[in-house]
């Protein structure tokens, strides 16, 4: 074979291996984990709070990441080249304790993440119960003792009866209010997950294109020489033959 038909394979043969390394799932291999945190982790319902996450997939080779809450999406966005995000969000749920799930979709399944966060009653809506406790005293009167005279002189006894004195009650004690004191859950640091700061193996196929491209020019001018070179020498030596 001739040096211009060596040419051609080898060129054809980068030109193959280019696009390989350049296709749709190409470097789309899967990290060892996906992580997912939420600063702050307790909230009152409403206020924003920040989900960070890491070992995703930049698109278009993957979907963008979708922030789950309670069954429903509350933010979406896209990671990027080193498969880390962050995506605000309000949680509008009632208090209590959640699981926020960060998921992607990729063309080997369905990565996500979780982890946890309180939901506290914003300060508007708790309520101040009282309790009012009030104690009176009962009243209790007794009449006194009605004595009796009897005049020796007179035939027809006259009783005599003396008034009771009226008894003023003592007045009630002070009612009393004491606010119950509403009780703010606090945050649980053991259901969250703990954020990665290591590197993680990301799929970057950008390093292919810098040895491949140049490879690909050389073969492409190499063959263009050599085309060049067979053209001149059959020209010369067609105008040899002539003479």
């Amino acid at each position: 074979m001739r040096p211009a038909g060596w040419l051609l394979v080898v060129a054809i043969g980068t030109v193959w291996a280019v696009a390989v390394g350049l296709g749709p799932g190409a470097g789309a291999t899967e990290p060892e984990d996906q992580r997912l945190r939420v600063t702050p982790d307790s909230v009152t319902r409403g206020q924003q709070t920040t989900a960070y996450g890491s070992g995703f997939c930049k698109p278009p080779r993957c979907s963008a990441v979708s922030i789950v809450l309670d069954g429903t999406t509350v933010a979406r966005g896209a990671a990027d080249s080193h498969g880390r995000f962050s995506l605000s969000f309000r949680p509008t749920v009632d208090p209590g304790r959640y699981t926020v799930t960060a998921t992607q979709s990729t063309n080997k399944g369905t990565w996500e993440a979780t982890t946890g966060l309180v939901v506290r009653a914003s300060e508007t809506a708790r309520t101040t119960r009282t309790t009012t406790t009030s104690s009176t005293a009962p009243k209790s009167s007794k009449p006194s003792s009605t004595s009796t005279n009897k005049k020796k002189a007179s035939r027809s006894p006259t009783p005599s009866t003396s008034t009771p004195l009226p008894t003023r009650p003592p007045l009630p004690p002070p009612s009393s209010t004491t606010p119950a004191t509403p009780s703010t859950p606090t945050s649980t640091t053991d259901v969250l997950a703990i954020y990665d700061t290591k590197p993680v193996p990301r799929a970057d196929y950008l390093g292919w294109i810098w040895w491949l491209l140049p490879a690909a020019v050389a073969a492409f001018a190499a063959i263009a020489y050599a085309a060049w070179r067979q053209h001149r020498d059959g020209a010369g030596a067609a105008s040899h033959r002539r003479r």
